[in-house]
């Protein structure tokens, strides 16, 4: 159809038919290591046609190769130098998985680290488990708010509560602060069973807490900014306890105010040695995260704070499995720029306004997409390593 438009001109209406883009994984950039070599680096770049090329590093091993990807997301790849890559990118996580054969040889995992600009989701809750000491070693979570209004949250910090889960060396009675910036805007010892926690606890998913423990719960409304929640041990007492932070708004899609970060600053070491920073992906398409276990530069930041020298950073994605919940790795890591593209890395640390990480250093860092789910980031060290550490999670924009 056609309309005449001034000076002559023609307007056309009609429909557009568009070739179907091929079914199976998404093009893009995919990155992971091989398991246990947290030094290792497997890439694999995937092509709008599903052509498939693929680089395999680890120590003084290289190969190379190309092939296709099945509508499933299944290939099998010889390299240049003999080695041989198979596997899957599954087509709606995204996740990469097989095994390489040849060289070092073993299974890998990875995911994205490319993906959608825009997501209609949010992290609908963050935690980190960890290890309270006394004086200055206390954990401590720096969490963000965005968007133009105040947004209700539910905070908890659980200690005696986390035994019921079979977690050994808890913290008895831990107390919880909430601030901003040096200002301290509330704080509460035993949350005593009040009403209006155990109401958001229903409504967020948080596990029940007994109206006679000693955990600690706080329900405030933040308006946009940085705030830290610090939970110490009542008279001085250690041991390991949950900080938890819960966006209690109605979940919306692409929504204007939201939780964008979690950093918790906490002990690594003992029975219960690593930090471990938990979060759920919400909407339903994947988001992208740049997702951080700091030790060394938090040595430079605060000389005397007897910082982690080696950490590890694992991400692990909870599956529901017909014999219950199992633990997936998705990827793993030991030094930021080896076995990650370190530009992107850089770009991303700055997108986040987050402390540039030093070239060659020991920290480690993980740019990936995730599809909703609930994820936790672990931080350790080397055996019988311990020190203080940093868990980051970010979402990028």
């Amino acid at each position: 159809m056609s309309l005449p438009g001034p000076g002559g001109r023609l307007t056309f209406i009609g429909v557009a038919s568009l070739a179907a883009a091929r079914p199976g994984p998404a093009p893009g950039l995919y990155v992971g290591s091989l398991t246990g070599r947290a030094g290792s680096q497997v890439v694999a770049i995937v092509a709008a046609d599903a052509s498939l090329t693929w680089l395999v590093q680890d120590g003084a091993f290289r190969d190379a190769g190309v092939g296709t990807l099945a509508v499933s997301g299944a290939f099998n790849s010889a390299g240049a130098a003999g080695a041989r890559l198979s596997g899957t990118i599954d087509p709606v996580s995204g996740f990469l998985s097989g095994t390489l054969s040849g060289g070092p040889g073993g299974a890998f995992t990875g995911a994205p680290a490319t993906g959608p600009a825009l997501g209609d989701g949010a992290l609908r809750n963050l935690s980190t488990r960890g290890q309270v000491g006394a004086g200055g070693n206390i954990l401590i979570a720096g969490f963000v708010v965005t968007g133009p209004e105040p947004k209700q949250v539910l905070v908890r910090a659980v200690g005696p509560s986390l035994a019921d889960f079979g977690v050994a060396g808890t913290l008895t009675d831990p107390v919880l602060e909430v601030y901003r910036g040096d200002t301290r805007l509330a704080s509460n010892d035993n949350w005593g069973g009040l009403e209006s926690v155990q109401r958001l606890a229903g409504q967020v998913g948080a596990f029940p807490l007994l109206p006679s423990s000693l955990d600690a719960a706080l329900v405030l409304t933040l308006a946009p900014g940085a705030y830290t929640a610090q939970v110490s041990g009542v008279a001085g007492r250690t041991g390991v306890a949950l900080v938890e932070l819960y966006d209690a708004d109605a979940a919306v899609p692409f929504p204007a105010r939201k939780l964008v970060n979690v950093a918790t600053r906490g002990l690594v070491g003992g029975a219960q040695g690593q930090l471990i920073a938990g979060f759920v992906v919400g909407g339903t398409v994947p988001k992208r995260f740049l997702i951080r276990g700091v030790g060394p530069t938090l040595a430079a930041l605060s000389p005397g704070l007897g910082a982690l020298p080696d950490p590890w950073l694992q991400v692990v994605r909870s599956e529901s499995r017909p014999a219950g919940l199992v633990d997936v790795l998705v990827r793993e890591n030991d030094s930021w720029d080896v076995g990650n593209p370190p530009g992107l890395v850089v770009t991303a640390t700055a997108a986040v306004g987050a402390f540039p990480l030093a070239p060659g250093g020991r920290d480690a860092a993980l740019l990936l997409t995730l599809p909703p789910g609930t994820y936790s980031a672990q931080v350790g060290g080397p055996a019988g390593a311990t020190g203080v550490a940093l868990v980051e999670v970010y979402e990028l924009p």
